[in-house]
């Protein structure tokens, strides 16, 4: 009788899942798939493969590639942007302060220069603004933007809370928190004579949140993180 070969254990490896303060250690064959891991991480935090953005030198897109071929490592972190089912149907609207006109948003003259956005720019630069740099990219700082506008001309702190996937929005008023999955899209454009800011808008279900004098430089990451696309 012929010996059976034994079978050799399949290669694995355990990441590290973070989503929403908490941490999920995953273990995955190097052999497996991204889909497949995508199965492992819905059974961890209940966000379906189809509402997860992960996030491991970038996000990633392609459910057919290997974790091998993806670079996975033992210990390797990834961040998870999603929501579970049972959050997007429970989600109440989130209120906003105002909605551009459609004139407006199709109109070819830049934003800074209609109203109702002219009202709050005509305020001139804020005096604590944060420093605006033209032509590069940087990371989301440590600390909260501040010096910011609201459309009522109100100074705004703006936190950008990853951990959390939210937004967090404080005025000397009061303080509200939009989380990541109800803005729809994140646009922005340069204020006219000031191009080291930006007009940006955060687009929810009913309207907009819009802010300005954002200093250029972390536009791109404001909107990267939000919606989960490639970072740089």
């Amino acid at each position: 009788m012929s010996e059976e070969t034994p079978k050799v254990a399949e290669e694995s490896v355990t990441v590290s899942v973070g989503f929403k303060k908490q941490n999920y250690p995953i273990t995955i064959g190097l052999d497996k798939t991204v889909g497949d891991f995508r199965l492992e991480v819905e059974k961890q935090t209940n966000v379906p493969p189809g509402l997860q953005k992960l996030m491991f030198k970038g996000m990633l897109k392609d459910d057919s590639q290997t974790i091998r071929t993806a670079g996975f490592k033992e210990g390797a972190k990834l961040m998870l942007i999603g929501s579970t089912i049972q959050e997007v149907l429970s989600t109440a609207e989130v209120p906003v302060e105002a909605s551009s006109s459609s004139s407006s948003t199709q109109s070819s003259e830049p934003l800074s220069t209609q109203l109702p956005h002219k009202k709050v720019i005509d305020k001139g630069i804020p005096d604590d603004i944060m420093a605006g740099i033209l032509g590069i990219h940087e990371p989301l700082p440590d600390v909260p933007l501040f010096g910011i506008l609201n459309s009522r001309g109100d100074k705004v702190r703006l936190t950008i809370k990853l951990a959390t996937q939210e937004i967090i929005i404080s005025t000397k008023a009061s303080t509200q928190k939009v989380p990541f999955f109800t803005v729809k899209n994140v646009t922005s454009q340069p204020i006219k004579g000031h191009e080291q800011y930006h007009i940006m808008s955060f687009q929810m279900g009913s309207g907009s949140h819009w802010f300005y004098w954002v200093p250029a430089q972390y536009v791109k990451a404001i909107s990267s993180v939000i919606l989960g696309n490639d970072y740089f």
